[in-house]
């Protein structure tokens, strides 16, 4: 009886320590529950208050960028994470947009000078015929007073460059 009376406050000792270190186990454990809680929400709006200011200073330039604006700053190239990433493929884009609007520039300027060109040929043409169809007036009118029989006419009026040459054969032919 006097064993089993000491086994039995032995266990009922064992039983009484267990509900305390489970008690005290189950506190901890909720303790612990609701810090690391703490600590995700904390880490979480500090992750967001660290990542939401870069991204909208990128979304803005986007912004400027994609309203023409290409003399505005890209903020945050420099760094080594995602936003840097996206901060030097926003400058290439920007790179890019002002070579093509260089290019347009060129292609303006050399269509203008092909125009001028062209314009300048056309004025050209147009003269050297113009000096053509005197030439061809003056000769015919010379040739219808030849088929009269008039030898002594002469063509006076002076003819433009190469022309000439028709002119004073036709002279010396009479």
């Amino acid at each position: 009886d006097a064993i089993w009376s000491s086994l039995t406050a032995f266990a009922d000792l064992q039983k009484d320590v267990a509900g305390t270190e489970r008690q005290e186990a189950n506190q901890l454990s909720i303790g612990t529950t609701i810090a690391g809680v703490i600590l995700a929400l904390i880490g979480g709006f500090a992750l967001v208050v660290t990542l939401q200011r870069p991204i909208a200073r990128i979304t803005a330039t986007m912004q400027r960028l994609a309203e023409g604006d290409l003399e505005t700053g890209i903020a945050g190239d420099g760094r080594g994470d995602e936003i840097g990433a996206m901060a030097r493929a926003l400058s290439v884009f920007k790179s890019n947009a002002r070579a093509k609007i260089a290019m347009e520039h060129d292609r303006q300027r050399d269509q203008m000078t092909a125009d001028a060109e062209r314009q300048r040929n056309d004025e050209e043409k147009q003269a050297l015929d113009q000096q053509i169809d005197h030439a061809v007036g003056q000769l015919a009118r010379a040739l219808e007073r030849l088929a009269v029989g008039d030898i002594s006419f002469e063509i006076e009026e002076r003819f433009h460059g190469r022309l000439e040459r028709l002119r004073t054969d036709f002279n010396l032919s009479l």
